[in-house]
């Protein structure tokens, strides 16, 4: 048995009460077994470890429920490339420091496996979440996927829940439908590669709402107002407003053709490659 006190804290014990001054904490094999009025004549002889808490506040392990970046696998419900391992442990750590204990990595096409290698590496509990059905499945493919491998791909949501997997998510995300992935990571992308010059996710916002508006509608677009925007942000030179309007359509709007070409393999596979799932029904875009 393993005993430790964290001793005269301000406590938030998350029960219904505000907090609870100058408490100890007497924590029994990992769990929480009293919480006790501090008393300095109290010894505690028998504590394996004593934490002096005194000026500080002790509450419970926070629990973040939408997390991205926070396990070894693809990332966002686009299935973008994975961040290096580091990345990974570095998010978590900024996690762990701000009281988070447990959150929810919904990126979406984890598998089992790197999940538990996750959990392997770091303290933190890592859950994750699964929304790998075919629709979710087709969307990333065609908006990225550039991280999506044949385990990724086979990983199916009825699979995950089975395998550990808390949720289904993150379905209908910004990253493929034309949302906040859109302005903070892929427009920029396309940015850079043609002019070289980085914005930020504000200025690819104005981009986009400015070619498509707030409702995706290409008929929002105005040439003079598209180039006021690249005035602004210092691209005028350059590209020209159809550049910047064939960027954001790129992105927000890929073609179509892709997705129906995609369903004859869908509509036809009714093995694990590469789109079966039991979770949900296809239907013809």
């Amino acid at each position: 048995m393993t005993i430790t006190v964290i001793r005269s804290g301000t406590v938030i014990p998350g029960v219904g009460v505000s907090s609870l001054p100058s408490t100890d904490v007497v924590i029994v094999d990992g769990a929480v077994r009293d919480l006790l009025p501090s008393n300095p004549a109290r010894p505690y002889d028998q504590a394996d470890l004593v934490i002096d808490a005194a000026g500080k506040v002790v509450l419970p392990g926070l629990i973040n429920n939408h997390t991205h970046g926070t396990a070894f696998g693809p990332l966002f419900p686009s299935g973008h490339t994975p961040l290096s391992d580091d990345q990974v442990i570095r998010n978590l750590d900024r996690h762990l420091l701000e009281g988070t204990t447990t959150v929810l990595c919904v990126d979406g096409f984890m598998t089992a496996e790197q999940i538990a290698r996750t959990n392997q590496a770091h303290p933190m509990n890592v859950k994750w979440a699964s929304c790998n059905t075919p629709s979710c499945l087709r969307a990333a493919q065609i908006a990225d996927g550039s991280g999506l491998h044949r385990e990724n791909i086979q990983a199916t949501a009825e699979t995950a829940v089975r395998e550990g997997a808390v949720a289904l998510g993150e379905i209908g995300a910004g990253h493929t439908l034309g949302g906040g992935g859109a302005s903070y990571m892929y427009i920029p992308e396309k940015v850079r590669e043609r002019t070289g010059k980085t914005i930020t996710p504000a200025q690819a916002n104005a981009l986009k709402y400015t070619v498509l508006g707030r409702h995706i509608d290409r008929r929002t677009y105005d040439r003079d107002e598209v180039a006021a925007v690249l005035t602004e942000i210092g691209l005028i030179d350059l590209m020209t407003p159809e550049d910047a309007a064939d960027i954001v359509r790129s992105v927000v709007l890929p073609p179509s053709r892709r997705l129906y070409t995609a369903w004859p393999r869908l509509r036809n596979t009714r093995g694990a490659m590469p789109y079966r799932s039991s979770c949900t029904t296809p239907r013809r875009p």
